[in-house]
């Protein structure tokens, strides 16, 4: 009896190679426990050269599992300009000026999806969350990926409810 593929996740890591590497081995892990699910892994080159990354890209086509496949998003013509004076905010608008393509992406799918696979989810890294309006334009859940460990995860959280509570300093001088 032929196994079929009857979900597709879509996952989309933000351009760092300890990104990319941490989505791909959810990725492998997810599919070596069912059968049924595929990945489609849409990346994003980076702003700038990273040898490092552009070779872990490039190794990822001799990618033996076939229901893991990679698509990397096109860049625009006009290279990104990073502000020096707020990098988080320009890689984030960088990230964002990427949702275009997945739209894309995702309409192309839709129209020659079979009955043998349907796109079921997406699961974007924590700097992509922009992605999440894409997948609601296509009625299709989001799941955020933090691809740091959890201990950092919760300092993170910890920070944030600090800073929201006014009467609470984030950084005492004791």
């Amino acid at each position: 009896m032929a196994n079929t593929v009857a979900a597709e996740l879509i996952f989309i890591p933000a351009p760092g190679v300890g990104h990319i590497m941490s989505t791909i081995e959810l990725a492998k892990l997810l599919v070596s426990r069912d059968q049924n699910l595929s990945i489609n892994v849409l990346l994003i080159n980076p702003p700038y050269s990273v040898p490092p990354l552009t070779t872990y890209i490039e190794s990822l086509a001799t990618n033996t599992n076939e229901r893991i496949r990679f698509t990397q998003l096109p860049q625009d013509q006009t290279p990104p300009k990073l502000d020096p004076k707020a990098p988080a905010t320009s890689f984030y608008e960088f990230i964002n000026s990427h949702c275009k393509y997945v739209r894309n992406i995702m309409a192309e799918m839709i129209n020659i999806q079979t009955g043998s696979r349907r796109v079921v989810g997406f699961v974007v890294d924590i700097l992509c969350t922009g992605m999440i309006d894409v997948a609601k334009e296509f009625n299709v859940p989001t799941y955020v990926f933090f691809t740091s460990n959890a201990a950092f995860l919760g300092f993170k959280v910890y920070m944030e409810t600090l800073c929201v509570d006014q009467n609470q300093d984030v950084i005492r001088a004791e």
